[in-house]
Order: structure tokens, then C-alpha cells, then sequence
């Protein structure tokens, strides 16, 4: 009886801003805290104080400490460098910052951010910019005029993320501060053996956001013809943070930083990404310079030998040492400038089967753990072959825990609905725009899915509609769930759109033209070679040939007879040779 009036409750006051509802949040909250730490001795604290001095200490170390302050000068690197800022683009840097632009700005932040250590979201000053807006734009136009931050403007909050289920030492935490498909096709050969002997480098970069030295930035900033007030402005956000570790729903420690770029500034990317950049340029010196450098072989055409996303980074060549040292003597020059080192345990050689008895030297040379494939990058699974079910585990696994953490016999029909709308449905979209998923992958999603619908986490009951009339659109009498395989599908059109529309400013379509089409046209290539994920894509093309429409330019991207300008298609295949 209890048992049954305890969830009724739920069921009348668990979806709305109730006690019950509170109650339940609070008792997740409480299973969040971090109640005991394990010391870098291997000795268990269990009493606060302790527990906080080891959390303050150990970012206190990492981001803190004796700033390096030396003249570095990467211009000799510009040699090497595809764009350098010209004149007119250092003068577009410095442009008068307008009323409207900073309003522009401050509405444009998602209202539900985390807000910092005052406490105040970005939904507050929207709310009361008629109040405050005019004190807020003359604090910002100061900064650009005088190029000074208010200290207490630049206090950050270290919030506490576990990466593992029941971390039990600092390093397991994720720090928050509060404030491509190339790689696929270049596996894909890895395995083979009678190709000639090539390698990659998976390597991982050691608290890469957090360690870059502030005198190397300033540097690289000086490399791309930045303007010195542009500098200025620059080095004044970066160089001026404080921090406090928040714990268990308060803030300890407060120190000074002197180095790093924060994670939650919306700028960091856009430095780091400048920052990775001089690791290239590094390469493509001493690449130029020493002469003894080999490509991958599907590499050399374009020079490609480094894929990166952030800190995750991917190095291609031929399997030889004279190669391999290259890698190896930038990234020492790079650690020693920018303060980013390699976590050599977390850093992968992949060799293929032909590199034979030179494997050891090679492995010897980087001082790296061999990897073998598939290897996770971004992610997602590196392949050699096709993607199987169990490749595709970590998405069921994931779909299962969410499901698990749900108390779903008792929420509404109508908030398992949603559930399945804006989270579990989502969670495959990121893999969906890197593979086509296997059919007998999305079934077991779509059971999933079907199941927490109609049972919630109970397993009995039967399904009251078929899964395809679930998954119409409202207004044709459905729940307006997507179907997952059309949407697949339909994001894995977007890399052939891409193609035929010669963006060749991707890194990944100039690699297809010279790789993959070479002389031919995406329409009448045929589709039985390449990797497996090729294959897949290339079958997709019949799908969109009905929606597409070509009007003849300039013909300077376009083939009179491959292409399908005509209604009956490319000319090619209505008079073949």
C-alpha cells in the first residue's frame, strides 16, 4: 500500500516543482559530494579540511606557481606559415568596439550557462539590461580603451567533474572553469600488408589547456602580425584569472594564476588552436630543412602529416626513423616553448603489418605504447574494417545508464516522451555524423527507446502503436520522435554535399579529389573500392540525385560530362565510350 501511494505521488507532483520533486534532486546532490581523497602518497583522507587542502593544493600547483617570463621570437617561423594578418586585417582587429555590438553580444549567451563566482547567469543581465546595461557597455568599452581588467571580473570557479564512477584521487576529477571524417579513410589501409610501411601517432598532450605558458602565447599572437594593442588585450584576460576550487557546493583555496588558458572563456579555442598551429609550422621546418622526412602515401599529394582537434592529435607518415625522429624533435622543441608536454602513457604508435623488424626502433625512438585498432580518437572508434555491434557498445552502454538513473515505471508518459525526445535520441547523433550505423545497431537503439516508452524501466507490458507511427510528426498523428536511421542518413549527406560542391577548403574534400575521385566525378566513380566507410557513402549519392539541380557558371567546378546538368543524367552514362 505504501509502495503504491508513494508512487502515485510521483506520478501526481514528481514532474513539477514540488517537495517531492526537491527531495529527490537533493538526495542526487548529496550522492555528487566527494566525502574522502587518496593523496599522491597513497594515505585516504577523510576529514574536510584535509580533503579541500589536497584539491586547492593540487590546482593550486598545476595552474599557479612562478610565471615564466622569457623574450621569445617565433617570426622565423613565418616562413612556413599559410596566412600571416596583413594591414588592413591587423586594422579590422582594432576596430571601435559600438553600443550595439556589445548588447548584441551579451544576448547572444545561452541564458542557462553556469554563472560565475558572483552568482549572476547571463539570464540576469538580460533581464535587467534596462537597469544595468549602461553600466555593463561602459565597463566593457573601458577595457578596450584602456586595456586594464578589473581583477574581480576575472575570478574563476574550478567546478569538479568525476571522469570516472567513483574517483578516488584529484586526477579523476575533470576541471571545468566556469566563466572530421580524414582520419577514417587513412585507417582504413593501415592494416594492409602489401602497402608500404606507414605509421600514425595517436598523441595526447597532458592537461594541454591548462599548462600553456602565458610568454609563448604572447609570442604566437606576435607570429600571426597580431597588433600590439590587440596583444594587450589579449595577454590582460589571459594573464589576470584567480582561482577557487568548488567543492561539495562551495569555494576553497584562492591563488593566482600563471599559466594556462581557461576552458570556460569562449576565446580559448581560437588561442589554442594558433598555438597547435606553430607544432605544424615546427614540422614543416624541420620537414623542409632536414630533407629525410617520408609521407604516408596517401598523404604526400596534399603534405598532409597532422589531423588535430584541440588537444587530440594525429601524425602520419611513413614507418621509418628518419621520419619518426622529425615527429619526435618538434615535439620536444614545442614542449620545451609552450610548456605542452606528451603523456607518453597515453600517447599511441600504429604501425602497419609491413613495418616489420624495424617496429622496436620505431617504438624505442618515441618511447610510446604500441596501439593497436580499433583505437578511440574524438570519441569515436579508429577501424580498419567495418563498424560491427560491438564497436557500438559505448553508445548502447550510455543509452542504458540513462535509462537506469531514471525512475521511468514512474514518470508520465509524457515525460518519457520527452526524455527520448531532447536526450536519448541525441546520444547517437555524434557517431551518426561520423559513420553510417549498421542497421542492426539503430534496431537495438530503436528497442531501446521503444521499450522506456511504453515501460518504463519495467519489463513488462506491450508496445499500444508500432514504432513507425510513433516516430510521424504530430500532425500526422505521431509523437514527432525521429527516426534514427533517416536521420543518419541524412547527416552523412552533408560530407556529400560537401563534395559536390568542390569545398575545397576542407581538409577532408582536397583529400578526396586527389585521393579518391582523381579525374573522375562523384557520380560516376565506381563505389566497390575504398574503405568500407566510403563505400557506404557513396551509395547515398542516388539518394539525393533526385534533389539536385545544376545551373552551369563559370564551369570552373564542373564537369560537362560527369556531372548531372541534364535531366537524364551525366552524359557519361548516356553515351558511353
Amino acid at each position: 500500500m505504501l509502495h503504491q501511494r508513494a508512487k502515485m505521488a510521483w506520478m501526481k507532483d514528481g514532474d513539477q516543482c514540488s517537495r517531492i520533486f526537491f527531495r529527490k534532486v537533493a538526495k542526487r546532490w548529496a550522492s555528487k559530494r566527494v566525502f574522502q581523497i587518496t593523496d599522491g602518497d597513497g594515505q585516504v583522507h577523510t576529514d574536510m579540511p584535509a580533503v579541500i587542502n589536497e584539491f586547492v593544493t593540487y590546482y593550486q600547483t598545476l595552474l599557479g606557481g612562478t610565471r615564466r617570463n622569457r623574450a621569445l621570437d617565433l617570426r622565423h617561423l613565418r616562413p612556413w606559415a599559410r596566412h600571416v594578418l596583413s594591414e588592413d586585417e591587423s586594422l579590422a582587429l582594432l576596430a571601435p568596439v559600438s553600443l550595439e555590438e556589445v548588447k548584441l553580444v551579451v544576448f547572444d549567451i545561452d541564458e542557462c550557462k553556469e554563472p560565475g563566482p558572483d552568482g549572476f547567469s547571463a539570464g540576469f543581465f538580460k533581464a535587467a539590461w534596462s537597469v544595468i546595461g549602461g553600466e555593463v557597455t561602459k565597463a566593457i568599452l573601458d577595457f578596450f580603451e584602456n586595456g586594464k581588467l578589473l581583477k574581480q571580473v576575472n575570478s574563476t570557479l574550478i567546478s569538479l567533474i568525476p571522469k570516472v564512477n567513483n574517483p578516488t584521487v584529484v586526477a579523476e576529477y575533470r576541471p571545468i572553469l566556469c566563466c572530421n571524417v580524414l582520419y577514417k579513410e587513412l585507417f582504413a589501409s593501415l592494416n594492409q600488408q602489401r602497402l608500404p610501411p606507414r605509421c600514425a601517432l595517436k598523441v595526447d598532450l597532458r592537461k594541454a589547456y591548462d599548462t600553456v605558458e602565458w610568454d609563448f602565447l604572447d609570442a604566437v599572437l606576435r607570429l600571426f602580425g597580431c597588433p600590439e594593442r590587440f596583444i594587450a588585450w589579449i595577454v590582460e584576460c589571459v594573464t589576470t584569472p584567480s582561482f577557487s576550487v568548488c567543492l561539495n557546493g562551495a569555494p576553497h583555496g584562492f591563488f593566482r594564476g600563471a599559466r594556462g588558458l581557461q576552458q570556460g572563456d569562449p576565446m580559448s579555442p581560437y588561442l589554442f588552436v594558433l598555438v597547435m598551429e606553430v607544432l605544424s609550422l615546427l614540422i614543416r621546418q624541420i620537414i623542409e630543412q632536414d630533407g629525410g622526412f617520408s609521407y604516408h602515401w596517401k598523404c604526400e599529394g596534399i603534405q598532409l602529416f597532422q589531423l588535430g582537434f584541440a588537444d587530440d592529435l594525429l601524425l602520419f607518415s611513413k614507418a621509418d626513423l628518419p621520419s619518426v625522429q622529425v615527429f619526435k624533435r618538434a615535439l620536444t622543441i614545442f614542449a620545451d616553448m609552450s610548456g605542452l608536454h606528451v603523456n607518453i602513457h597515453k600517447s599511441h604508435l600504429i604501425l602497419s603489418p609491413s613495418v616489420g623488424p624495424l617496429r622496436d626502433n620505431l617504438l624505442a625512438t618515441l618511447d610510446f605504447q604500441e596501439g593497436h585498432l580499433p583505437l578511440r580518437y574524438l570519441g569515436v572508434p579508429l577501424l580498419a574494417t567495418r563498424l560491427s555491434i560491438a564497436d557500438c557498445q559505448p553508445i548502447l552502454l550510455k543509452i542504458d545508464n540513462r535509462i537506469k538513473g531514471w525512475d521511468g515505471v514512474v514518470l508520465s508518459f509524457a515525460g518519457r516522451v520527452q526524455l527520448i525526445k531532447s536526450v536519448l535520441s541525441a546520444l547517437q547523433i555524434y557517431w551518426a555524423m561520423a559513420f553510417i550505423l549498421p542497421k542492426h545497431v539503430i534496431k537495438e537503439i530503436e528497442k531501446r527507446l521503444r521499450t522506456f516508452l511504453w515501460k518504463g524501466n519495467n519489463a513488462v507490458g506491450h508496445a499500444k502503436v508500432s514504432w513507425q507511427q510513433v516516430c510521424r510528426p504530430i500532425s500526422e498523428g505521431g509523437l514527432g520522435i525521429r527516426n534514427l536511421q533517416a536521420k543518419n542518413l541524412g547527416l552523412m549527406c552533408r560530407h556529400l554535399w560537401r563534395i559536390i560542391m568542390h569545398d575545397r577548403a576542407s581538409i577532408w574534400v582536397d583529400w578526396i579529389y586527389h585521393y579518391r575521385l582523381r579525374e573522375y566525378s562523384v557520380w560516376t566513380i565506381s563505389g566497390r573500392s575504398g574503405s568500407w566507410g566510403w563505400r557506404k557513402l557513396i551509395r547515398l549519392r542516388e539518394a539525393i540525385r533526385p534533389f539536385l539541380c545544376y545551373h552551369i557558371g563559370m564551369g570552373d567546378s564542373f564537369s560537362l560530362w560527369h556531372d548531372p546538368w541534364h535531366e537524364g543524367g551525366p552524359l557519361i552514362l548516356q553515351f558511353p565510350l
